[in-house]
C-alpha cells in the first residue's frame, strides 16, 4: 500500500462498535500495523524527498492516532449513556393501588 491509499482508508474508516475500533487499532497501530511498510521503504526513497515522505508517513500515523482516541470516546460515552438507564425497570410506573377496597393478602380479611 502507498501513503495515498492509507490516507484514502483513513479518511472512510467507519467504526461502529468496540470490535471494529480494535481492527483498527491493529491494522494502524499494532506492533505489524500497516505503516511499517512505509517506514521501512524510506530507504528506497532518494535523499531529497526522504524528509517530505517521512512527514507524510508521521502525518498519517498521527490522524490513525486522532481517529483511534476520538471513537474510543465516543463509544465509551455510549456506553456509559447505555449504562444509565435502566433497563430492568418497566417503562411506566405501576399502577398503585390506593382505594379502600385493596385486600392486604397477608392479612385475615374473613370478617369483612
Amino acid at each position: 500500500m502507498n501513503i495515498a491509499d492509507l490516507s484514502l482508508e483513513l479518511s472512510q474508516v467507519q467504526i461502529q462498535d468496540e470490535h471494529a475500533l480494535e481492527q483498527f487499532r491493529i491494522r494502524f497501530l499494532g506492533s505489524k500495523n500497516v505503516l511499517k511498510d512505509l517506514y521501512a521503504a524510506i530507504k528506497d526513497i532518494p535523499n531529497d524527498q526522504k524528509r517530505a515522505y517521512g512527514q507524510q508517513v508521521n502525518a498519517l500515523k498521527e490522524r490513525a492516532e486522532q481517529i483511534f482516541h476520538e471513537k474510543k470516546t465516543a463509544l465509551a460515552q455510549v456506553q456509559q449513556v447505555g449504562a444509565q438507564q435502566d433497563h430492568s425497570r418497566p417503562a411506566r410506573p405501576e399502577s398503585r393501588c390506593t382505594s379502600s377496597a385493596f385486600i392486604d393478602p397477608k392479612r385475615n380479611h374473613r370478617n369483612l
